[in-house]
C-alpha cells in the first residue's frame, strides 16, 4: 500500500521533482532584484531590459536542456489532467497583473 502512495506521489509531482529545471529560471530574477537594489554597480542602467530579457532566454534554454537530460535518464511520466492547475495559474497571473498595476501606489 505504501508503494502505491509513492507511485501516485511521484506521478503527480514528477515535473516538480525535477528541481534543477527551475534553478536557471530563478537566477535572472535574483539578478534583477540585486540590480534594482544597486548591489550591481557595474551593471549598465541603459541596457537593463535587454540584459534581463537575454538572461531569461538563456535560462529558458538551459532549462530545456536540463529537461531533456531528465527525460533521457529517467523517462517521462504523463499524468492525468488536473482540474485545479489551470485556475491556480490564472489566479497567479491575475495577482501579478494587479500588483504590477498597483506598484506606483504601493511605493
Amino acid at each position: 500500500m505504501e508503494d502505491l502512495r509513492t507511485i501516485r506521489y511521484v506521478t503527480d509531482n514528477y515535473q516538480d521533482l525535477q528541481g534543477l529545471r527551475l534553478v536557471p529560471l530563478g537566477v535572472p530574477f535574483l539578478a534583477y532584484a540585486a540590480w534594482r537594489l544597486d548591489w550591481l554597480p557595474w551593471a549598465p542602467r541603459d541596457l537593463a531590459v535587454p540584459w534581463i530579457v537575454g538572461s531569461f532566454v538563456v535560462a529558458l534554454l538551459i532549462s530545456v536542456v536540463l529537461g531533456r537530460h531528465y527525460q533521457r535518464h529517467f523517462g517521462s511520466v504523463h499524468r492525468l489532467p488536473s482540474r485545479f492547475r489551470m485556475p491556480l495559474a490564472l489566479v497567479v497571473v491575475l495577482a501579478f497583473l494587479i500588483l504590477y498595476g498597483l506598484r506606483h501606489e504601493l511605493a
